[in-house]
């Protein structure tokens, strides 16, 4: 366990500059690497050299993962939910599925019997039965927001930030307790016959998947940013990278675990691959980076243990004795009595005086009095003045027939004045 040499990792000679995603190795020692701005790049002999191939993707599409059937058929995918396919060993390519979306599918595995699953960022996994020549989009409930897949140990693992789900064909998935969250590298060592994943901790698993132990959390050495991206193993060692972090192995199958130098270019590995004498990191952030990088397998024996937090000591500071305050008695203050509470009984609520109707009252219409006209004045009449009739002095007559026949007439004379008289008064 005790550093030898300080390890580093040799640039490869894919024309550059390139940022890097994933690589897969196939049939013939035939390496395929994908990356940023639509970029395939094809080693016929085991990385010793590179040719950039055509995929007639534009810049936009960044291919982040790569599968082989290791039978000379190949699948790339990508943003976009873009998917290639190349049936010549990964001479030529084909686009099979391209989509009007910024989504991405981050993963592809082959299985049995030309079956190929695809991780979908947002809406599960896309299925092929023919070698991914046809795809059909496959929704599980349960299974959303894909970063990888991997066909281990005969079964489909699909890990999501939070969990880990298994499938036999894709079809039936039941969740896997990894004992730590989520997972964005899957694994199989198959001398050992154990499983692996990886995200911010390492988990194992012994009896083909069935239960599962955490070896390691990267967590208290490297902070929340450590997120394992890539795992490859070989013999009993167990090589975990990614990001901006150290490369972290263990020797022994995952019991123990220790470091690797830095990588010598920015950024982390996304995805490691191993020839029978290299492991090769594939997977840069950085366009002046090297876009793959090796090492030799007997590099590994200079694995140093993890390197923890120191710790800080701090000096012990010493007693001060502090004199006793002598005791002050404070006599006591009688107590103050307590002020009754006056309850001020509730006021009823006076009661709403509802609205009077407003009543509209209607106009009298105004009689309009005709004028009387006015009445002429009467002109006074001037009557003249009736002389005042003289005393007549009648003798007396003696009675006889002459007397009574004159005071007859003297009778109808005296009504005659007298109503003259009643007439003028009249006027």
């Amino acid at each position: 366990m005790n550093q030898k040499k300080e390890t580093t990792w040799l640039t490869g000679l894919i024309p550059g500059p390139a940022v890097t995603r994933d690589g897969v190795i196939g049939k013939g020692n035939v390496i395929v690497v994908t990356g940023d701005d639509g970029k395939i790049f094809r080693s016929p002999d085991g990385g010793k050299s590179w040719t950039a191939i055509k995929s007639g993707l534009g810049d936009w599409y960044h291919l982040f993962g790569v599968a082989t059937d290791g039978k000379g058929r190949f699948v790339a995918v990508g943003r976009g939910r873009v998917i290639l396919m190349s049936t010549d060993n990964g001479l030529s390519w084909t686009l099979v599925q391209q989509k009007s979306s910024d989504r991405s599918i981050y993963k592809v595995a082959f299985g049995k019997n030309n079956l190929v699953i695809a991780a979908d960022e947002e809406i599960g996994y896309h299925v092929s039965k023919d070698g991914g020549a046809t795809w059909t989009h496959n929704q599980d409930k349960k299974i959303k927001a894909l970063r990888t897949i991997s066909y281990l140990k005969g079964s489909f693992y699909a890990g999501t930030p939070s969990a880990v789900y298994r499938s036999a064909d894709g079809a039936f998935w039941s969740p896997v307790n990894t004992q730590s969250k989520g997972a964005r590298a899957l694994a199989y060592n198959d001398k050992t016959n154990t499983l692996f994943a990886a995200a911010h901790a390492i988990s194992r698993s012994t009896d083909g998947g069935n239960t599962w132990e955490q070896v390691f959390d990267l967590k208290p050495i490297y902070g929340d940013a450590a997120n394992i991206m890539g795992i490859t193993c070989f013999d009993d060692f167990v090589i975990c990278t990614g990001g901006d972090m150290l490369t972290v192995i263990s020797k022994d199958n995952g019991k123990t675990w220790g470091q690797l130098g830095y990588y010598p270019a920015k950024g982390g590995f996304l995805s490691l691959l191993q020839t029978p004498e290299k492991i090769i990191g594939v997977g840069t952030f950085a366009k002046e980076s090297a876009p793959v990088c090796f090492l030799e397998k007997t590099d590994f024996e200079t694995m140093r243990p993890v390197e923890p937090t120191p710790t800080v000591t701090i000096p012990t500071t010493p007693t001060i004795t502090i004199p006793t305050t002598p005791t002050i008695t404070i006599p006591t203050i009688p107590t103050i009595p307590t002020t009754p509470i006056v309850t001020i009984p509730t006021i009823p609520t006076i009661p709403t005086i509802p609205t009077i109707p407003t009543e509209t009252i209607p106009t009298t219409p105004i009689v309009t009095i005709p004028t009387i006209p006015t009445i002429p004045t009467i002109p006074t009449e001037t009557f003249p003045t009736i002389p005042t009739i003289p005393t007549v002095t009648i003798p007396i007559i003696q009675p006889g027939p002459f007397t009574a026949k004159l005071a007859d007439e003297l009778d109808i004379i005296a009504g005659s004045l007298s109503r003259i008289a009643t007439y003028l008064r009249g006027l």
